[in-house]
């Protein structure tokens, strides 16, 4: 995911006339561009850490691990950086409309990426465990589609954060995507299942491509709550539990 600047966030805002509020107003400015410039730091290690868990995993890259869980240990510290840095923003300049849900979103957008990197880790501490005791149970094509589903839209996702399009951020929320991912998923749980009948031996080498094909499903799921925050920080509309809402108005009327 390439670090650019969302053009966004150059929009000018009316502060007053006198150079007070305009000095106010342009520390208001820097400090949402910085605000935005560490999630999108934070949102390209994630990305990074998340490819390399699964190289961990399809090509034994065991050596990647420990700095997989150096950069979840990184990313922990910025959670709360960037949070503390949200509430200062809140608390000082008091931004209403559009600024509100700009700082609004990043405080999601921050949690979603401590749990994407929280999931990378733990994929990749599985992976190596794999690695060092796997018996005769290999990665099936439908596990290695499972992950490349999974980090595909993933990588949409991160882009659609990172241009702020609401376009491409619906795109990903097309739900066939998500059915594609759990049929995937439990065809993989069901081969995992045959392999322990057929051998118990292979019991905890299944149990752990199942943990980590769980994961993947999670990864996917994350990055979607990501388009739900892009379409929200771009349009203004929240989109989690719509056909919910929908539903319970419908039982009303």
């Amino acid at each position: 995911m390439a670090l650019k600047q969302n053009t966004a966030f150059e929009a000018a805002t009316s502060y007053g006339s006198g150079p007070r509020q305009a000095t106010v107003g342009q520390h208001f400015l820097r400090d949402l561009e910085r605000l935005w410039t560490d999630l999108l730091r934070v949102a390209a290690v994630v990305e990074n850490a998340l490819r390399h868990s699964v190289d961990v995993l399809e090509h034994r890259r065991t050596d990647l691990t420990n700095s997989i869980i150096a950069d979840e240990r990184m990313i922990d510290r910025w959670e709360v950086r960037i949070e503390e840095k949200c509430l200062t923003i809140l608390a000082l300049h008091q931004p209403v409309a559009s600024d509100l849900r700009r700082v609004a979103a990043v405080l999601k957008l921050n949690t979603l990426m401590e749990k994407l990197s929280d999931l990378a880790s733990h994929i990749a501490v599985r992976a190596r465990k794999l690695d060092e005791s796997r018996g005769d149970t290999n990665l099936t094509p439908e596990f290695e589609e499972l992950a490349s589903c999974c980090l595909e839209i993933l990588s949409e996702s991160l882009d659609s954060l990172t241009r702020c399009d609401s376009i491409a951020a619906r795109r990903i929320l097309d739900v066939s995507r998500a059915a594609k991912i759990e049929r995937l998923r439990n065809i993989v749980r069901k081969q995992m299942k045959q392999a322990i009948r057929d051998n118990i031996e292979n019991f905890d080498t299944a149990l752990r491509i199942m943990n980590i094909a769980r994961n993947l499903k999670r990864v996917a799921e994350h990055a979607q709550d990501v388009a739900v925050e892009v379409v929200y920080l771009s349009e203004g509309l929240i989109l989690r539990h719509q056909s919910d809402r929908e539903q319970v108005a419908d039982d009303v009327d």
